[in-house]
């Protein structure tokens, strides 16, 4: 604006006011306060520019396509989770399984697919639900990932931590090492996801979340934080997190059990065997108990055998006693027959010496008949009689 004015500090007379190229769009008099306003200008937008700072409140909205996305991600995996508990459970009975703790890795898939499930409320804005509906959306989002975490990695880190204090006993020996109850296991987990519901239930109940930012790690913490103006970014960051972490989980732990017992095929025979016998065995028991039942048909037909013998031997012992018997009583009826006052011969006592060479047998005052001395021979104890201890009954059957 180019003035026209005296000498003196007080500026007197009419203002000349251009533009650019001092086009003239009107007059200003001050001496009269009179505006003369031609009427010709162009203002750029609707009007002349504003002389403060307007503040437009704005909502923003997340981008649909990227919460689709991430949500087809988050429900592959909550299907790969259902897969993965299925099938450990269906396996169950199999020893493979049952070496690795079947029922904490259920709950280290349960705990993924919650994680999982939390990244739907994640997204969750006001194009959804009514924006007095968010204090339900971000606690049911806190809860789904605060007991996702802690049957996940709570179960993992239970197992890491028994098997270290089981094999890092450098004072015990192998065989007194403490046995892995897993009662304990389980009690570990629940000590973690009671602490985790308790915190939980006081922070709902002392300071109710309205708007909250996870806190997933030390990384994720301070991105997020440095991306909290960019909705996009900030729920790409947290949610890709998650999947990525649950994916992971889930492959390592599920993915090598399953080729393992595909691969071999020891599902199958662990299947058929449980549904016959109503046990689980693997292909080493079950080769152990056939040989186990063929070594017992050997010994039933041994036993038998000797029981035949035995029943066999029985019989001959019966008959050769009944037989002494008759001949005990046939002698001594032909004693009482014989004449009273008999004179018995004396024998040559050279007729009955021994061969040279031979030891001089014991006298026995009764002897006993040849065919007595036979058939009690057949029944000698195993004690092995000696030749010098013979009896000499046997010996007058050797020289008559």
């Amino acid at each position: 604006m180019d003035r026209a004015s005296d000498s003196e500090t007080e500026r007197k007379g009419k203002d000349l006011a251009e533009r650019g190229s001092y086009k003239k769009i009107g007059y200003y008099d001050s001496t009269k306060g009179n505006l003369s306003w031609y009427g010709n200008d162009k203002w750029i937008g609707s009007g002349p520019p504003a002389d403060q700072t307007v503040v437009i409140e704005e909502f923003r909205y997340l981008s649909q396509k990227l919460f689709v996305s991430v949500s087809v991600f988050a429900g592959l995996g909550i299907l790969l989770g259902i897969i993965c508990l299925t099938f450990n459970i269906y396996n169950s009975n199999v020893r493979y399984i049952q070496n690795s703790q079947p029922y904490l890795n259920n709950m280290t898939a349960v705990g993924c697919m919650m994680a999982l499930a939390a990244v739907f409320p994640l997204g969750i804005d006001g194009l959804h639900v009514h924006r007095r509906q968010f204090p339900v959306v971000c606690q049911f989002r806190l809860w789904l990932l605060g007991l996702g975490f802690s049957l996940a990695y709570g179960s993992m880190f239970t197992k890491i931590w028994w098997v270290h204090t089981v094999f890092t006993k450098k004072d015990e020996k192998k065989d007194k090492r403490k046995h892995l109850e897993p009662w304990k296991l389980y009690a570990t987990v629940g000590v973690l996801l009671g602490i985790d519901i308790l915190s939980l239930m006081i922070w709902q109940i002392v300071d109710p979340l309205h708007i909250t930012v996870e806190v997933l790690c030390m990384i994720t913490a301070p991105v997020t934080m440095i991306l909290s103006s960019q909705q996009d970014a900030s729920f790409a960051f947290a949610s890709l997190a998650i999947v990525f972490s649950v994916y992971i989980t889930l492959v390592v732990l599920f993915v090598p059990k399953m080729r393992r017992l595909i691969t071999r095929g020891e599902w199958q025979s662990d299947a058929q065997e449980t549904m016959k016998t109503g046990s689980s065995t693997n292909n080493n028991d079950e080769e152990k108990s056939r040989q186990l039942e063929r070594e017992n048909k050997e010994l039933q037909k041994i036993i038998q055998e000797k029981e035949e013998r035995v029943s066999e031997l029985r019989n001959q012992l019966s008959e050769r006693q009944a037989l002494r018997s008759r001949r005990r009583a046939s002698t001594v009826t032909n004693q009482n027959h014989s004449p009273p006052h008999l004179a018995i011969p004396q024998s040559d006592p050279r007729s009955l010496a021994p061969p040279p060479g031979y030891p001089a047998p014991t006298c026995d005052p009764h002897p006993v008949p040849p065919s007595f001395a036979n058939s009690s021979s057949l029944y000698q104890p195993d004690s092995k009689i000696s030749r010098n201890n013979c009896h000499t009954s046997r010996l007058q059957l050797l020289y008559k």
